[in-house]
C-alpha cells in the first residue's frame, strides 16, 4: 500500500547518477521502487547503474533500455516509459542528476494520508550548486506567489493562469502524482522538444476530474535540483530553436483548449509567453550577445506573433506595453539600470 515508483530519465549522467540512485536508497522510507530508463547513454552510465544494482543486490532498482520500448529519443519518452512500467500506487521524477533528501517520500506520504482524496500534490524542490550546503533558490516559494496564492479566492484558477503565463509555480520533481492520474492524461506529449513539464502541469491544471494539493507552504524542501555549470553547456541557437517551436505549440494547444472549454478570459495569459521572447531578446542585449543570434531571436519572435490565434491574446494594454518595452531596449542607460526588466516584471504581475 502506498508505494512510490520514482522514475529517472538517464542521459550521460555517470558523474551524477551513484548519488541520485544512493539519496532513493537512504530515504527513511522503504516502500519505493526505482525505475531508471537509459537513453542511450555512451559515457558508461548504463554499466554504472548496471554495477550498483549488482553490487547493492537491490530488488527494487530497476535498469530500463529506452530502446527496447520506443525509438524515439528524450526524457518524456523515458519518463512515459516509466509511467508504463510503474507498480506503484505514487509517482515521483527525479532527475539523474538530482538528489532526494533523506526524509521527502515519508513527508510526501504523511501529507498524502493527512489530504487523502488529492490527484496529486506539490513540494518544494530546492536549487543548489557544487553541493547541497549551497542552496541559493527556492527552499520555499518567494514572497509574491505567496501573497498571491493567499489572496487567490480561487487557488485552482491562480495556479492555472501562473502556468498559461509562463510562471512556472512548480518543478518537474515537484509533483507527487497517483499513478491513474498520470495514466488518464497519458503522460507527457513526447511532440513537445521543449516545455515538456510546463504542457504538462497546465494539462492537468484543465483536467476537471483531477485535483490537486498545494503543500509548498506547509512542508520544507525535500528534493534537491542541481544547477552546476557543467549541467549547463548548451547551444543558444538550438536551445532558441526549440524553445521558439514547443512555444507555438504550446499556445496554439492552449489557446484552443480554452476556447473549447469556455474559458476565453484566460487567453490573454498567453501573453505571458510573448512576453519570454520579449525578455530573452533583452537579456541577449544586455549580455551583449552577437548580433547574429539577437537578429535570429527578433526572427523567431516574430513567427510567434504571426500566430493567427495571437490576435486573440494580445489586448490594447499589451500593445501599450511593448511600445514602452521595446522604446526602453534603444535606450543605453535603459538597458544599464534594467528599466526593461522592471517593465516586463511589473506587466507580468497584471496580467
Amino acid at each position: 500500500m502506498n508505494k512510490i515508483t520514482v522514475v529517472c530519465p538517464l542521459y550521460n549522467k555517470a558523474k551524477y547518477i551513484e548519488s541520485t540512485i544512493s539519496s532513493v536508497q537512504s530515504q527513511l522510507y522503504q516502500n519505493w521502487e526505482l525505475l531508471i530508463i537509459d537513453d542511450g547513454s555512451n559515457d558508461g552510465s548504463y554499466e554504472l547503474v548496471q554495477k550498483i544494482i549488482l553490487e547493492s543486490k537491490s530488488d527494487n532498482i530497476y535498469l530500463i533500455k529506452r530502446s527496447d520500448y520506443k525509438q524515439n529519443k528524450g526524457a518524456s519518452v523515458c519518463r512515459n516509459i516509466g509511467i508504463q512500467l510503474a507498480k506503484g500506487d505514487f509517482v515521483l521524477f527525479l532527475d539523474a542528476d538530482d538528489l532526494l533528501v533523506r526524509q521527502c517520500l515519508s513527508q510526501r506520504i504523511e501529507c498524502v494520508k493527512q489530504y487523502p482524496n488529492f490527484s496529486y500534490y506539490i513540494f518544494n524542490v530546492a536549487y543548489f550548486k557544487t553541493n547541497i550546503e549551497n542552496i541559493y533558490a527556492k527552499a520555499k516559494p518567494d514572497f509574491i506567489e505567496i501573497i498571491n496564492f493567499f489572496l487567490a479566492s480561487n487557488k485552482h484558477k491562480f495556479c492555472l493562469g501562473s502556468f498559461l503565463k509562463f510562471n512556472l509555480l512548480w518543478h518537474t520533481s515537484g509533483p507527487l502524482w497517483r499513478r491513474e492520474a498520470l495514466e488518464s492524461l497519458n503522460g507527457f506529449d513526447e511532440s513537445f522538444q521543449r516545455l515538456q513539464d510546463p504542457e504538462l502541469h497546465t494539462r492537468a491544471l484543465l483536467n476537471e476530474n483531477l485535483s490537486f494539493k498545494y503543500l509548498k507552504i506547509k512542508t520544507k524542501y525535500d528534493v534537491l535540483h542541481r544547477m552546476d555549470e557543467d549541467r549547463g553547456v548548451w547551444n543558444k541557437d538550438e536551445f532558441i530553436d526549440k524553445q521558439v517551436k514547443s512555444t507555438i505549440k504550446y499556445i496554439e494547444l492552449f489557446s484552443g483548449k480554452l476556447i473549447e472549454q469556455g474559458k476565453k478570459k484566460y487567453l490573454k495569459k498567453l501573453q505571458g509567453f510573448l512576453l519570454w521572447g520579449e525578455i530573452v531578446t533583452y537579456r541577449l542585449l544586455l549580455t551583449k550577445e552577437e548580433s547574429n543570434l539577437i537578429e535570429s531571436m527578433r526572427r523567431s519572435l516574430a513567427q510567434i506573433y504571426n500566430l493567427r490565434v495571437v490576435e486573440k491574446i494580445v489586448t490594447r494594454k499589451y500593445k501599450i506595453f511593448i511600445f514602452f518595452f521595446r522604446c526602453s531596449l534603444k535606450s543605453s542607460f535603459s538597458l544599464k539600470i534594467k528599466t526593461p526588466g522592471i517593465l516586463a516584471f511589473l506587466y507580468k504581475q497584471i496580467i
